[in-house]
């Protein structure tokens, strides 16, 4: 298993989600959809799904322009789930100074069409 750093967002309604960087996106997470567990503690797992970011086309890939504009795409991925953006709220992670959110370092590992994330600290600031 590698580590991931993923990044609190405001989700503009009040919660909060994890943003992926670009580069994990397209390294991992490879499509909108794709089914994530998220493991906080021992006891604490949600399943969500990947949310936002560049579409990909039917075979699976990442469409790196958009057909009707020619512009590229630029968004990564994030999860986003209430109980997510609850457990955020619960850690105090999304009190943070404007520019400054909080990076949170997982364990990644993907087994077939699934991605299993294990929580592991908040990176120094």
């Amino acid at each position: 298993m590698k580590d991931i750093i993923l990044t609190v967002q405001s989700n503009g309604n009040g919660g909060y989600r994890l943003g992926i960087g670009k580069e994990n996106s397209l390294k991992y997470f490879k499509c909108r959809g794709v089914r994530v567990h998220l493991y906080l503690s021992v006891t604490e797992e949600i399943i969500c799904k990947t949310a936002c970011g560049s579409p990909c086309d039917k075979n699976g890939n990442w469409l790196k322009h958009n057909p009707t504009t020619g512009k590229p795409y630029k968004k990564a991925y994030d999860l986003n789930h209430k109980k997510l953006s609850d457990w955020i709220k619960g850690k105090k992670y999304n009190n943070y100074d404007e520019g400054q959110p909080k990076k949170l370092i997982f364990k990644i590992e993907v087994l077939q069409e699934e991605i299993y994330l294990k929580y592991l600290e908040e990176t120094c600031p």
